[in-house]
């Protein structure tokens, strides 16, 4: 209403008085569809934007649900890390990708990566090299820019990272970003999630062996010359005046004293 309201202004105004009525009608109608062909194309730009942004808004979407159904369907970090790392490639289109968790002195001993040979080569000379232009020497086909590092943090520190080595000419915008962060908000939740579940499979492990040493023990006829050497060891850590050790007989109805260290009272 207002475009017509303008136009149809200028029309009466200034067309018709300077070109009189059969020129000063071409003149507006000409007007009038050069504005309307603006106008259509502004309207159609905001809507293409508008839908290209739900559309890229949905896929995050779905990709966040994703890795989120990777996080929680397994402890295990290795089948999980692959999970998340392809869901991340897909979404971001990114020639190469890894996840890297770090140990607490900073080193890198665990290592996903995804990706042809030839790009994931190209990502490891980008982080070890750092921007090829102030590089001076080493020839990398890569430059910095390619390159987009998503920190973990948890428990405090920097517990790894994601590194997505991008295709020519793709970009990574204030979006991705956001995205991105809370990919990695995710991703550090599962590396703390696994660490614990791998420790305690691992005292898991232990136990169970101790306890099969244990048993060992006790099922030897001369066990004395086993134990009494723990028994003295027990005693000087744990600076006890006495340490004894009793063992329960083959039918588990009383305890009979098997070594000692100390006073014997």
């Amino acid at each position: 209403i207002a475009f017509l309201v303008c136009v149809q202004g200028v029309a009466m105004g200034f067309v018709m008085p300077a070109f009189g009525k059969p020129a000063g009608h071409i003149v507006s109608i000409g007007a009038f569809s050069a504005g309307v062909i603006v106008y259509t194309m502004v309207v159609y730009r905001t809507i293409d934007r508008m839908q290209g942004r739900i559309v890229r808004q949905n896929e995050e979407l779905e990709a966040t649900n994703a890795v989120s159904r990777a996080v929680a369907g397994s402890l295990n970090i290795e089948r999980t890390m692959d999970r998340v790392l392809e869901n991340i490639m897909s979404i971001t289109s990114a020639a190469a990708g890894e996840i890297v968790i770090y140990d607490e002195d900073g080193e890198e001993p665990r290592r996903f990566v995804a990706g042809p040979q030839s790009e994931l080569d190209a990502l490891s000379e980008l982080v070890a090299v750092g921007d090829p232009a102030t590089a001076g020497t080493k020839d990398v086909p890569r430059r910095s820019a390619d390159l987009k590092v998503i920190p973990l943090s948890g428990h405090g520190r920097e517990i790894g990272a994601i590194r997505l080595l991008r295709d020519e000419g793709q970009l990574y915008g204030d979006e991705s970003d956001s995205f991105l962060s809370g990919i990695g908000a995710q991703v550090a939740m599962a590396v703390m999630a696994g660490a614990l579940y791998e420790d305690v499979i691992r005292r898991q492990r232990t136990a169970q062996a101790l306890y099969a040493i244990a048993v060992e023990i006790t099922s030897l006829e001369n066990a004395q010359e086993v134990l009494w050497p723990i028994a003295e060891h027990a005693r000087e850590m744990l600076r006890a005046d006495a340490v004894a050790i009793s063992l329960f007989d083959h039918a588990g109805a009383g305890l009979t004293l098997a070594a000692h260290s100390g006073r014997p009272e």
